[in-house]
């Protein structure tokens, strides 16, 4: 097996903004973030939430489950 050294490849460079601060167990170096999940009665009142939150200066991920 070869490494990415051995292929002449340059090394990997750290993201300034996303530092990496704890190898998982794969060696995957991942940014360490905190989130929040609300429930929403319906699809509407789920968009009327993102939108409010995104004219809030947020940035909302939709997920459906």
């Amino acid at each position: 097996m070869t490494t990415t050294a051995q292929r002449g490849a340059p090394p990997r460079k750290k993201h300034p903004r996303n530092p990496i601060t704890r190898p998982g167990e794969n060696g995957f170096a991942y940014r360490r973030r905190f989130g929040i999940i609300l429930e929403c009665a319906t699809e509407a009142d789920q968009q009327r939430l993102y939108n409010r939150l995104l004219k809030q200066g947020h940035a909302p991920k939709v997920v459906c489950v």
